[in-house]
C-alpha cells in the first residue's frame, strides 16, 4: 500500500513536470529530467502493472514538435508496443483494445508482434485485428509509406499461417487469420503498388524505392 501511494505520488509530480514544461519554450536540462523520470516510473510499474504503466505513458505523451524530432516517434512507438505485448498475457481483451487504437494512429509493423501474441490467446480477437490492419493497408498508397508496406507484407506473410498445436478440422483455433478473400485483395494490393513505382532519374534510392522493394 506504502509502495503504491508513493508510485502514485510519483507519476503525478512527473506528469506535472511534463506539463509544464508544455506550456513554455522548452527547456532542454528540464526536457531531459522529465524524460529520465518518466522513464524510471515506466520501467518500475511495468513488471508489476503494465498495464497501468501504458496508460501512464499515453497520459504523458510528448508534444508534437519533439515526437517530429528524428527518432523520438519511433521510440515511443516502439515503448508502446512492447507495454501492449505484455498486457495481452494478463488480458487479451484489452490488448485487442490498445492495439486497435494504436492502428488508428499509425501503420506501424510493430503491432505484427503484438498480433502473433494475441493469437496464441485468442484467435478471434486476432481474426479481427488481422482483419482491421488489411483494411488499414489496403487504403493506403504502399508506395509512398514504408511502416505500411512493411506492415501489409508482414500481415501477408503471417496470416496464412496454422497455429501449432491445433490439429482439428474446423476447430476456430485453426482458422487463418485472414480470409482467403482478404488475403487474395491484400496481395492485389501489394502488387497493383509494387507495378505503379517508377524510379527516379535523378535520386532512384528514394523512400519509395525502399517500399518497393519491401513490397517485392
Amino acid at each position: 500500500k506504502e509502495a503504491s501511494n508513493l508510485m502514485a505520488q510519483a507519476m503525478k509530480t512527473v506528469s506535472q513536470v511534463i506539463a509544464d514544461n508544455e506550456d513554455r519554450e522548452h527547456d532542454y536540462a528540464d526536457y531531459q529530467l522529465a524524460m529520465t523520470l518518466r522513464q524510471q516510473i515506466i520501467s518500475v510499474l511495468t513488471p508489476h502493472d503494465p498495464a497501468a504503466a501504458l496508460k501512464f505513458l499515453q497520459s504523458t505523451r510528448l508534444p508534437t514538435e519533439l515526437m517530429n524530432q528524428p527518432g523520438m516517434s519511433d521510440a515511443e512507438l516502439r515503448l508502446e508496443s512492447s507495454l501492449i505485448n505484455k498486457v495481452v498475457a494478463a488480458d487479451p481483451k484489452r490488448a485487442f483494445e490498445l492495439a486497435e487504437e494504436m492502428l488508428k494512429r499509425n501503420s506501424s509493423a510493430l503491432l505484427i508482434e503484438t498480433l502473433t501474441r494475441l493469437s496464441a490467446k485468442d484467435r478471434e480477437l486476432a481474426r479481427r485485428l488481422a482483419h482491421d490492419m488489411a483494411k488499414k493497408v489496403e487504403g493506403q498508397d504502399l508506395i509512398k509509406s514504408l511502416e505500411a508496406s512493411y506492415l501489409c507484407s508482414s500481415l501477408l506473410r503471417i496470416a496464412r499461417t496454422e497455429p501449432k498445436g491445433v490439429k482439428q478440422d474446423g476447430d476456430a483455433q485453426a482458422q487463418p487469420l485472414l480470409t482467403d478473400e482478404e488475403s487474395r485483395d491484400l496481395f492485389l494490393k501489394m502488387l497493383s503498388d509494387m507495378l505503379s513505382y517508377a524510379p527516379s532519374e535523378e535520386n532512384p534510392y528514394t523512400p519509395e524505392y525502399g517500399a518497393a522493394r519491401v513490397l517485392a
